[in-house]
């Protein structure tokens, strides 16, 4: 199999600079929805949370999602008038991980259709749907405590307004995946619903903890789904490499960049 064979790199030029844009601007953009959250009442500005953003989402690419929470997990309590405290940095990741995980099936429902899209979704215990929804809902009524020296959960506080733009910023990321895989697929005979099957599946590659930032499983949800819908495998393999690597490319590229400013920065104070 000659994967560079496959893939005609002349024809994907134009594609490829496309989607590249366009995968660029996904994470700026969605680095915005920690500045809508934690803005108001942290008084933080952008730049800080997109280098926090950048950088956690190099290491959940390169190790596990898990891993890439974590590191803004604790980042996040650097920043900010007066800093954010765990509890308020727990609650933008649920909010994040919920709005993200939910956007994208909807709008494959209303985009490809529900007898097309439910069979798809994965089967999920009743018993651990009860379990899930009996945290949630402890965690939406868990209020401060008396003496308010501890600040606690108040999901049931986050504001109408914030929901909704952390929301439409979540959906909006999915919708830039599928326009830079549309362009990635031009040359294909593949209308729209079979791109968003194709990005539902490999979004599951990023639910279980799994270690190597879902490099093959990335690569193996997305060439299945589609060499499904007519495009030979190989190929298809190849165009899902690409794709990884171009998601990965503006994330790593960032990174690079702000290492480098550091050091800059480093060696211009004086010793």
């Amino acid at each position: 199999m000659n994967l560079l064979h496959d893939l005609n790199g002349a024809a994907l030029i134009l594609p490829s600079v496309a989607a590249l844009f366009i995968l660029t601007l996904e994470p700026l953009l969605l680095a915005k929805r920690m500045h809508l959250f934690l803005a108001p009442g942290h008084k933080v500005s952008y730049f800080p949370l997109f280098k926090i953003y950048f950088r956690a989402q190099f290491i959940s690419h390169f190790s596990a999602s898990a891993i890439g929470d974590l590191f803004r997990l604790k980042k996040l309590g650097d920043y900010g008038t007066p800093p954010p405290s765990l509890s308020d940095r727990i609650q933008f990741l649920a909010l994040e991980r919920a709005t993200e995980s939910a956007s994208l099936p909807l709008i494959s429902l209303c985009l490809v259709g529900p007898a097309t899209v439910l069979p798809l979704l994965p089967k999920v215990s009743p018993n651990l749907l009860i379990a899930i929804g009996m945290v949630l809902l402890g965690l939406f009524f868990f209020a401060r405590s008396k003496s308010g020296s501890t600040p606690r959960f108040r999901l049931a506080s986050i504001p109408l307004r914030t929901l909704v733009w952390v929301s439409l910023l979540s959906a909006s990321g999915w919708a830039l995946d599928l326009l830079a895989l549309r362009f990635l697929t031009w040359h294909e005979a593949i209308s729209w619903g079979p791109l968003m099957l194709s990005l539902l599946a490999v979004s599951f590659a990023s639910l279980p903890p799994l270690p190597w930032g879902r490099w093959g499983l990335f690569e193996g949800l997305l060439a299945g789904t589609l060499s499904r819908f007519g495009v030979p495998f190989e190929r298809a393999l190849a165009l899902s490499i690409l794709f990884h690597v171009l998601t990965v490319l503006p994330i790593a590229s960032v990174v690079l960049g702000l290492w480098i400013r550091r050091r800059i920065l480093a060696r211009g104070r004086p010793g």
